[in-house]
């Protein structure tokens, strides 16, 4: 486990891949139905790109695993299922829609020739490497976690 928390270190501390917010959690995110801002990005710094996005899933993940102590505070107990079910739901969608518009974005846009240790795009040109690029795309994404 030691080793393993030591090359978490060595990536948090070398990987400067993205701007980060630096505390993004459910607080610091206020949407209505057409708009969505983050707040509070005063902790901004560059580190690596799934930083943002393990915060913002530990902060759910958090809030899913507080419900038992809720559920016990609860006048009468007070059932907390449906909270946690939502909650799950939520960690589900995040990483989806995530996952989703980073490789639309990855698509649209490419990558430039050595961005984020990424193989240019120039690589996956043509229609016989859509298979190659989807791979690649999956690899990284699942890199970041």
């Amino acid at each position: 486990m030691k080793a393993a928390v030591a090359l978490l270190k060595n990536k948090f501390v070398t990987d400067t891949a993205s701007l980060l917010h630096g505390d993004l959690h459910t607080g610091s995110i206020m949407c209505t139905r057409t708009s969505t801002f983050v707040i509070d990005h005063e902790f901004a710094f560059y580190g690596p790109m799934g930083f943002d996005v393990g915060a913002f899933l530990a902060n759910l993940l958090l809030a899913y695993f507080s419900q038992d102590g809720l559920e016990k505070r609860s006048p009468g107990g007070g059932d907390r299922s449906s909270n946690r079910a939502w909650l799950l739901g939520c960690v589900v969608t995040m990483w989806r829609v995530f996952e989703k518009r980073f490789t639309e974005l990855w698509d649209a846009r490419g990558v430039g020739e050595g961005d984020a240790g990424v193989t240019p795009g120039s690589v996956y040109a043509g229609e016989n490497n859509k298979e190659a690029l989807r791979a690649a795309q999956k690899r990284y994404v699942l890199g970041l976690s």
